[in-house]
């Protein structure tokens, strides 16, 4: 004797598979579909690469390796100063992995206010920084001593001039937190007004992840205060 649920499954899963059949056919499949409102998407905005970029380890979870393909995915895309901050000094420690990587490519490294690396970097044009976890209120408290000695009327513009010229630190458009701690782990917070943020449990080293981080900060509605 036939089987009448057995019969009813099988009925159902032929259907399913004529209609999935149809679908393919057509065009119309589940993966064309999600890909077709993706292009859809993207026609939509443009992507903006942030010029200033800022890597903030929340977790000491610092792989060399994937340091030096992160700086050479930023040298291709765009990005004029990338920021490492690891309150560890993991990031310190793995520098000579990738110092001459910068120097072969023109990129300038910078170790908190010294200059390791300076070559012609006129073709990429792109600065790397490793900062450590004193590189921030030492350095405000340094800056805002040395305008009270002054004449200089005490803004906002001449703080963040004075801070980018004497200790070389700038305001990141994009801050990637790399670990599942929600923390900024004592970086530099004058240079955070104004950045957007994003948290990862890792580092972006594959094109495909960098453009989806970068996606991300395109979407973000930035005002700066307006």
């Amino acid at each position: 004797m036939l089987d009448i649920g057995w019969l009813c499954g099988a009925a159902v899963r032929a259907v399913y598979w004529l209609v999935m059949l149809a679908c393919n056919f057509l065009g119309y499949s589940p993966m064309w579909a999600k890909n077709a409102l993706k292009r859809r998407n993207m026609e939509s905005f443009r992507l903006r690469t942030p010029s200033n970029l800022a890597i903030l380890y929340t977790e000491r979870v610092v792989e060399k390796e994937e340091l030096r393909k992160l700086i050479e995915i930023c040298s291709k895309s765009g990005v004029r100063h990338l920021s490492l901050y690891d309150h560890w000094g993991d990031v310190q420690k793995c520098v000579p992995n990738f110092v001459d990587f910068c120097r072969f490519n023109g990129i300038r490294l910078i170790l908190g206010r010294t200059v390791e690396v300076s070559p012609d970097f006129s073709a990429s044009g792109m600065t790397v920084q490793v900062l450590s976890s004193d590189s921030g209120k030492r350095a405000l408290v340094d800056v805002c001593k040395s305008l009270c000695e002054s004449n200089v009327e005490i803004t906002t513009e001449t703080i963040s001039e004075k801070i980018a010229l004497d200790h070389l630190l700038v305001d990141p458009d994009f801050l990637i937190q790399v670990g599942s701690v929600p923390s900024l782990c004592g970086y530099p917070p004058w240079n955070l007004r104004v950045t957007e943020f994003m948290q990862t449990q890792r580092l972006p080293t594959t094109p495909r992840a960098f453009e989806n981080c970068i996606e991300t900060f395109s979407r973000r509605d930035i005002r700066v205060g307006k």
